[in-house]
């Protein structure tokens, strides 16, 4: 004999409870699914670029330095004993200077020696005294040095008999003074002043680099660096290294 039983009211409504349950988690897993696999790959934040010291400044905008000086070349400046010195060729070809000292300017005077110069003068602190070079009408290059008692010397050629159709420029490495010109022949050439107080003669920097104009020299990071323009206007460098 068969016995047939017959399910109970509440079991069948349990069943087809768990089973919507069922049918409604695998949908929802479905959906996930679909969405992560679907999505777009999340995008990084952009990274915020760092405030340089110079976009954290503020420039005074443009003033006149006072005195009312003119000049048909660039200044060249230099500090020296906590003051800034401003020098420039006048309109009159003589060589004059102005000098900041905390904000308070002295006026534009001539340097004493009755210097001439058609290019821009350079000036340079080595070994607590200032120098100041420049191109002179003869196309030699001379220099003027002022002393720790505030006494100039005068100017007086730089040995070597150079010669220069450009400005001069200097720069001290290794306790060693170096000027550098575009020599007559528009190669660059290196004159060294010796911690001695001997200058070591005119001699052509390696490379047979060749410019049209004044050669910039910069020390950085222990090196000495000569920057041209080159006969192609473009950029060159030379690296002096220990």
């Amino acid at each position: 004999m068969t016995v047939r039983t017959s399910a109970h009211p509440a079991d069948s409504s349990q069943r087809h409870g768990v089973q919507a349950t069922l049918y409604a988690l695998i949908s929802f897993a479905l959906m996930v699914t679909a969405l992560v696999i679907g999505a777009a790959p999340a995008q990084a934040e952009p990274i915020a670029e760092p405030i340089t010291a110079e976009a954290a400044a503020v420039w005074s905008n443009w003033s006149e330095v006072p005195g009312q000086g003119l000049t048909p070349d660039a200044p060249n400046t230099v500090n020296y004993r906590g003051e800034q010195y401003v020098f420039v060729r006048g309109t009159d070809n003589r060589i004059y200077r102005n000098i900041n000292d905390t904000g308070s300017w002295t006026g534009w005077a001539e340097i004493p020696g009755g210097g001439l110069t058609y290019s821009a003068p350079n000036a340079a602190v080595y070994k607590n005294q200032l120098y100041v070079f420049v191109r002179g009408t003869d196309n030699r290059i001379y220099r003027n040095r002022l002393n720790n008692n505030g006494s100039w010397t005068g100017w007086a050629e730089i040995p070597g008999g150079g010669l220069t159709y450009s400005a001069p420029n200097a720069a001290v490495y290794n306790n060693q003074l170096y000027v550098f010109v575009q020599g007559t022949d528009n190669r660059i050439y290196r004159n060294r002043l010796n911690t001695n107080g001997s200058w070591t003669g005119w001699a052509e920097i390696p490379g047979g680099g060749q410019t049209p104009s004044a050669p910039g020299p910069g020390v950085y990071k222990g090196d000495l660096s000569v920057f041209v323009r080159g006969t192609d206007n473009r950029i060159y460098v030379n690296v002096l290294t220990p």
